[in-house]
């Protein structure tokens, strides 16, 4: 029974995803320019959360290759990005 219990759920699981659910990104010049975030989801509960009124939290994606995030115009986080 657990034989079967364990491949019913494999089954489940392979079957429930489609090719659908994935994001096709060909233009790297769509992501290039500054975004507002206004909620951010997921991790192990799926959970949102969302900025405060009071808070501007922007995400930067440069033609060189660097992204920004910063929180009411100051860098909290800069890096290099790379899409492969």
């Amino acid at each position: 029974m657990k034989t079967k219990l364990m491949l019913l759920s494999l089954l489940f699981i392979i079957f429930s995803c489609s090719k659908k659910d994935e994001i096709k990104f060909d233009d790297v010049n769509q992501l290039i320019g500054k975004w507002l975030l206004v909620s951010e989801c997921g991790g192990i509960s799926g959970a949102c959360t969302y900025p405060s009124a009071t808070e501007n939290i922007t995400i930067e994606f440069t033609n060189n290759g660097k992204y920004i995030a910063a929180r009411n115009d100051t860098i909290i986080h800069e890096s290099d990005f790379k899409i492969t």
